[in-house]
């Protein structure tokens, strides 16, 4: 069923994912990301600094992005497209991706960066699982959700935030027709306890591990970014 969607049928969708849970606070946000959309246009949320510049860690992103397999979503997509980037070793990053493109698609890619001999920068990308196959779609979106996927605020808007030099950061880049949203974290398995955003961070990262069998939490534990 899901595969012979189109796109404006799997908005459609989305759209009543939210409606039907609408008298449902956790998935107001949501709602109101598709008011925005609805009365002003594409809404595009990404952190700037205090003088007004893009945050490094969205830069960074868009860097590798340039040089890779995967395109900028930062300007909407067709349907829905969530991506999550995590260390895993030196030096390397992965990026779950799932999204809707005449049928849902789950890919893991990584990202290597490596000086060659000559003392030039190499950029490496490779898929390094593709689990499509695997998806259980049913409750898929509407699960996330009801996990605040849409509330993600960028760690750099929270009040008081801990930032530490050696810790892993974990970036969520979210994107429909009509939205972009970009949210990061550093630290996020300290600060899950502290902060009600950090801790959906976390909660959304650990369904997506089970569900995929992925190794997110695994990777954020053990590499410094």
């Amino acid at each position: 069923m899901f595969k012979e969607m189109t796109a404006s049928v799997l908005f459609l969708f989305i759209i009543s994912i939210s409606c039907l849970s609408c008298n449902h606070e956790k998935n107001s946000q949501f709602n109101l990301e598709m008011q925005k959309a609805n009365c002003c246009g594409f809404h595009q949320d990404i952190y700037k600094t205090r003088t007004g510049g893009l945050g490094s860690a969205f830069l960074y992103i868009q860097e590798i992005t340039n040089y890779g397999v995967l395109k900028d979503i930062s300007s909407g997509v067709d349907s829905f497209e969530l991506r999550i980037w995590y260390p895993s070793i030196v030096d390397t990053t992965d990026v779950f991706v799932l999204k809707y493109d005449q049928e849902w698609q789950c890919q893991i890619y990584k990202h290597i960066r490596e000086v060659t001999k000559k003392g030039e920068l190499k950029n490496n990308w490779q898929i390094k699982r593709n689990c499509t196959a695997e998806i259980k779609i049913n409750s898929l979106l509407d699960s996330l959700a009801q996990k605040n996927l849409f509330l993600l605020k960028d760690c750099h808007n929270l009040t008081g935030y801990d930032f530490a030099t050696d810790d892993a950061e974990v970036i969520f880049e979210i994107a429909g027709s009509d939205f972009y949203r970009f949210a990061s974290y550093s630290g996020l398995m300290r600060q899950s306890e502290k902060y009600p955003e950090v801790a959906a961070a976390k909660s959304i990262i650990r369904f997506l591990d089970r569900e995929f069998e992925t190794d997110i939490v695994k990777g954020i534990s053990t590499r410094i970014w």
